[in-house]
């Protein structure tokens, strides 16, 4: 803990350090989020199919990305 603190012993060090870290969190959450609103759209849409999906179709429109289902299995 003491080599973190000698690393940032001056305050435009500690706002660098601290929008890095910041940055970080963002992108985390927000690819979290990208990956579980795919995977919720797909229960949806398997789930108003009534069957499990076969192959999967991502297509990308306004910066937002959107599942398809292809085929169904038989």
């Amino acid at each position: 803990m003491d080599w973190i603190f000698r690393q940032l012993d001056s305050t435009p060090k500690r706002v660098l350090a601290a929008l890095v870290v910041s940055a970080g969190i963002v992108f985390a959450v927000s690819t979290f989020a990208q990956t579980s609103y795919v995977q919720t759209q797909k229960v949806q849409i398997e789930s108003e199919a009534g069957k499990h999906c076969q192959q999967w179709s991502y297509d990308t429109k306004d910066g937002e990305v959107r599942a398809s289902c292809e085929r169904f299995a038989r």
